[in-house]
């Protein structure tokens, strides 16, 4: 079980690492949402092989669906994503361009990383990759359980020490 110490000295090196981030790799505000957004609508596809709709998107996010209409309209001005009608419904797809815009993105932040990784000796590198496997699993997993509603501190407890 983590000491407080533990949680102290882990709760600022994260929040060191997250403001010397912003600084080593430029993400813009807009360019990061754009990104998260496409992607999103893509591994939604990916996951559920088939197109999301608007009503998705307004269940997922708590958003009225004209609201959800109106935040996607500069996306599909800009033409990253089209919208079809399928009977009652509107299905949201990528364009190539909107792939584009992901791909590209992705890029840019894997030219960083490329710069951030290289700094370290390639001995310890290896051992490092694989806490940070283990340390997102462990958040992904936490995050999976309070989506489905298993928000309970034993869990959190067994999934931090496992």
């Amino acid at each position: 079980m983590a000491s407080e110490k533990d949680i102290k000295h882990f709760a600022n090196t994260f929040m060191d690492i997250t403001e010397n981030i912003e600084k080593v790799i430029p993400v813009h505000d807009t360019d990061f949402r754009k990104y998260k957004l496409l992607k999103g609508i893509r591994d939604f596809e990916q996951k559920n092989r088939k197109h999301i709709t608007l009503s998705d998107i307004s269940k997922a996010t708590g958003m009225a669906l004209p609201n959800v209409s109106r935040y996607l309209k500069p996306f599909e001005e800009a033409g990253y994503i089209k919208r079809e009608k399928n009977g009652r419904s509107v299905c949201i797809c990528i364009t190539p361009k909107g792939n584009g815009v992901i791909a590209g993105h992705l890029m840019d932040i894997m030219r960083h990383i490329t710069l951030l990784l290289n700094s370290f000796p390639e001995d310890e590198l290896p051992d490092f990759l694989e806490k940070c496997d283990r340390f997102s699993e462990t958040i992904h997993n936490i995050a999976d359980r309070n989506n489905t509603g298993e928000k309970n501190a034993q869990d959190l407890q067994k999934s931090a020490a496992g």
